[in-house]
């Protein structure tokens, strides 16, 4: 028998953007069953979107509460991560199910792979399930009534932030102009930090009417407006521009 049979299982569970209602079926069954519930902190007194989420769908009454700390350093390797790994490791060996919760979907830009590596760098056995979710990109699109794409066209999804840690300055832009230039869709994730470069380069590329600015998707206090009309009031961390009509 292997070793990790008469232990628990992980779920790495996307919970979506932000509406409740946008959790999947499977993903509300999972954590529903589940005894604990992991949630990942980039501080150690932050509070958790992904907790208020789920716990406006399921009930979190004698479920335990796992707060998983990820350092905010460059070094996420399996060794740094060792013991936020462990605290859930902890738990599996108990014979406990873990939920580890995500905003949107595991696979995009989420922690979880990173704490994924280094579980299984330390069981190997470990089993370990994905739980697909919305995404704030498609909510975004949808929230704004676009398509994506169509038939063939292609579409680039950026994290908006690479553009600040790109030197010198005119490197980004040039960069984000190429991929405007080749992509028919672009959408462009956590914009609030570099808006005023984006929208320089929508105006110099003539895209600024094919762009809109969307955020808190299905949240308390959404905005979506066009690129031109976003005022520094409007900025915020879970934002997103969709940019259509590119790569002609």
């Amino acid at each position: 028998m292997n070793k990790m049979d008469k232990n628990g299982k992980v779920y790495a569970v996307g919970v979506g953007p932000g509406d409740p209602e946008l959790l999947t079926l499977k993903a509300v069954r999972i954590l529903g069953r589940c005894s604990v519930i992991a949630v990942p902190k980039g501080r150690r007194d932050g509070e958790s979107m992904a907790l208020g989420i789920i716990g406006k769908a399921v009930g979190l009454a004698g479920k335990e509460i796992l707060d998983i700390h990820f350092p905010m350093v460059k070094d996420l390797s399996p060794k740094a991560l060792a013991p936020a790994a462990q605290t859930i490791l902890d738990e599996v060996k108990k014979g406990k199910d873990v939920a580890f919760v995500t905003l949107g979907d595991p696979s995009i830009y989420s922690t979880f792979f990173r704490i994924r590596q280094a579980l299984l760098f330390m069981e190997p056995a470990l089993e370990v399930e994905i739980v697909p979710g919305i995404t704030a990109i498609t909510a975004a699109a949808a929230r704004t009534g676009r398509g994506l794409a169509l038939s063939g066209e292609k579409i680039a999804i950026v994290p908006a932030t690479y553009l600040s840690h790109t030197a010198p300055a005119s490197n980004a832009a040039d960069s984000l102009k190429d991929i405007l230039g080749r992509f028919e869709c672009v959408a462009l994730m956590k914009v609030h930090s570099v808006f005023p470069e984006i929208r320089k380069v929508l105006e110099e590329t003539g895209l600024t009417d094919s762009a809109v600015y969307v955020c808190r998707a299905g949240l308390d206090g959404e905005i979506i407006k066009p690129v031109p009309e976003v005022e520094g009031k409007d900025l915020d961390y879970f934002s997103t521009i969709i940019i259509a009509g590119g790569g002609k």
